[in-house]
């Protein structure tokens, strides 16, 4: 009796794999094809997909002839890297479309832009900004639904996908950082590269902002570890002053003129470069760079410390005066004329005074000098 119940048990279970191998599969198809395309270069604020550069497409074409035409709408699915972006459900999004038989519909610009802004949307994590979107693969999807408080699914599961990178900050030359710059030119160029994967396409505008810092105080390293910008505003560092900030430089070279910026003799600088970028047909700018598109510092010397000998006869003029007395005397006297700025009148105590006889010429040797300290 237990063998029969096993040969029965596998038998039935034989026939209802055999049953279902037969029968007919019903996949859930759509009358409707959609065509999702994306063009570069990929920008990482929403709207940017919406404008009239068509950087977003949907192609819509109804496929079966015997339906009647019908009015659509769209449903929005977006994907990135810990995040998702999708139309709220609840609201009425964009002006419908009509589909008619084998008549293709193109969506663009003004058509998709309702379909990313803010209010339309259903963002999660809450407080993701929308015009700042983290870089990574990111995924589009589509579906077309009837118009109207049923929304039926006509078209669904169409997707597209980019990489969504990042530039990098800009470089600043290698040989002009930790050199010292000769104070006996008045110009003095710095120079950078643009930042790594940004290619000009025309749809963007590229500028950069400079800022250079007197250090004065060496032994604080804030100026190597704070932000020099906050968005596109100089920001003071301690240790450190503002000597000249240059907004919209639209090369990779700015030039320094040492008579208008107040370079010290013996002191160290740093510079900064921040890139901006600006979506031409909007306006808005774009921060799509690594460390906010903010360089490295750059770090360099302007000349030599001035000796206490070279301070102390800056301003200083001495007018000398000689006679003789005797066949081998004389007598020699100075008086000593102090302009030395912001210093005021200077004492000295003593003199160094070197001299020899003079010479004609023809001695055919050098004649020694001798040196004596006079008060």
């Amino acid at each position: 009796m237990k063998l029969y119940y096993k040969i029965a048990t596998v038998f039935a279970r034989i026939l209802a794999l055999v049953v279902l191998l037969h029968a007919p599969v019903h996949a859930q198809t759509y009358p409707v094809q959609t065509h999702v395309v994306t063009s570069g270069p990929y920008f990482n604020y929403l709207s940017y997909y919406g404008d009239q550069n068509n950087h977003l497409q949907v192609i819509v074409t109804m496929l079966d002839f015997n339906l009647p035409p019908v009015m659509a709408r769209l449903r929005i699915r977006i994907e990135g890297p810990g995040y998702e972006l999708y139309t709220n459900p609840n609201a009425v999004v964009g002006q419908p479309f009509l589909l008619e038989g084998g008549v293709p519909v193109n969506l663009s610009g003004i058509d998709l832009l309702p379909y990313l802004q803010q209010n339309n949307l259903i963002v999660s994590p809450q407080g993701l900004d929308i015009n700042a979107l983290p870089e990574g693969f990111t995924t589009i999807c589509v579906d077309v639904i009837k118009d109207g408080t049923n929304q039926e699914v006509l078209s669904t599961n169409n997707c597209t996908a980019f990489p969504l990178m990042y530039f990098g900050a800009p470089t600043i030359s290698p040989f002009h950082c930790g050199t010292t710059l000769t104070p006996d030119q008045f110009f003095y160029n710095l120079d950078w590269l643009a930042p790594l994967g940004y290619t000009p396409d025309g749809n963007s505008n590229l500028t950069y902002n400079l800022a250079l810092y007197q250090w004065t105080d060496t032994t604080n390293f804030s100026i190597f570890q704070a932000a020099p910008f906050q968005g596109q505003t100089p920001q003071p560092i301690p240790g450190a002053f503002m000597v000249d900030f240059a907004s919209n430089i639209e090369t990779n070279i700015h030039t320094i003129d040492a008579n208008s910026i107040p370079l010290e003799l013996g002191q160290k600088y740093v510079w900064y470069v921040q890139a901006i970028l600006q979506d031409v047909q909007s306006g808005n700018s774009v921060n799509m760079f690594a460390n906010n598109g903010i360089s490295t510092p750059c770090t360099f010397k302007y000349g030599e410390s001035l000796s206490l000998a070279e301070v102390l006869s800056d301003g200083l003029y001495i007018d000398l005066f000689a006679e003789p007395s005797a066949e081998n005397k004389g007598k020699a006297y100075w008086v000593v004329i102090d302009n030395t700025p912001n210093v005021g009148l200077s004492t000295f105590d003593q003199f160094f005074v070197e001299f020899r006889k003079q010479p004609t010429g023809n001695e055919g040797f050098e004649i020694p000098w001798f040196s004596e300290t006079v008060t």
